[in-house]
């Protein structure tokens, strides 16, 4: 599951995020490669909340800029 949230920093600002839930398996520094040569979102962070999916946060990407 893939939605969109907002990450609030210590300066009060907030900026735009995608949050990918995912059970299982993902392929964490694969996607931190992928982003290391702009091939994907830069991965701001990771919660694994015992009994949730892991929940990845990601770089809010504009699917209208293509």
């Amino acid at each position: 599951m893939l939605f969109t949230a907002s990450l609030s920093k210590l300066s009060s600002e907030s900026i735009s995020v995608f949050v990918k839930l995912v059970n299982g398996r993902y392929g964490e520094e694969v996607h931190k490669l992928l982003a290391d040569h702009d091939l994907a979102p830069v991965l701001y962070g990771v919660s694994d909340l015992e009994g949730a999916p892991k929940a990845y946060v990601m770089e809010y990407l504009d699917p209208r800029l293509g």
